[in-house]
């Protein structure tokens, strides 16, 4: 084996200094990145508490439309259920005077009709009372088509009325999730890294 090289003090020296230097430079760098990460993390917190202060003003904005929209909606529904038991009792009101009509006056009047077609000879005439009895006939049976025609369109009404509620129901419904998730949204800090996300449940939440 070759014995190992000795170097002389001086070598040692520069070779020391060299190395001491290239320390130096690393520390340096190692310091100038950590200043320029620290300026990056300021940076970024500043920029994110900017944000979230926006995001948060734009949450509470949209929180209080759909608060404003929910509470139209009730009072649309509202006015919806007054005016559909409105319409049932008005409903209900044609049909007994439908049950009227078609029970007791349409039956006298055809009656009294009938009975006179029984007179003979001379008696058979078409006399005032006969013309009055077909007059009345007439208003008859027009009532009736009238309030047949009420009775339809209340009840399409009532029918139109009760798809509509659904839809605001529905509607309702929809509004409370997204207010949930707004509202869940706005309890959320920054400083919350393990975020998941929860589904809304508005009646359940409403318990």
């Amino acid at each position: 084996m070759f014995p190992f090289r000795k170097f002389s003090h001086c070598q040692w020296k520069v070779n020391n200094h060299g190395k001491r230097i290239i320390s130096e430079q690393q520390q340096e760098l190692a310091e100038r990145i950590i200043s320029e990460s620290d300026r990056l993390v300021d940076e970024i917190r500043e920029k994110t508490q900017q944000n979230h202060g926006e995001s948060n003003h734009r949450l509470e904005e949209r929180i209080t439309d759909i608060k404003f929209l929910k509470d139209e909606l009730e009072s649309y529904k509202a006015e919806c259920c007054t005016e559909e038991e409105a319409l049932k009792t008005y409903r209900m009101r044609v049909g007994k005077a439908l049950a009227v009509f078609r029970e007791k006056y349409l039956p006298i009047c055809r009656k009294c009709l009938a009975i006179r077609e029984q007179r003979v000879e001379t008696d058979i005439v078409r006399d005032e009372v006969e013309k009055e009895l077909q007059k009345e006939l007439r208003v008859i049976e027009e009532s009736l088509e009238s309030l047949e025609k009420a009775h339809t369109d209340a009840s399409e009404q009532i029918r139109r009325i009760r798809a509509a509620m659904y839809q605001v129901d529905k509607d309702l419904l929809l509004k409370a999730t997204a207010q949930g998730i707004d509202e869940k949204c706005l309890e959320i800090k920054p400083t919350q890294l393990n975020l998941r996300v929860q589904q809304i449940n508005p009646e359940k939440d409403a318990l």
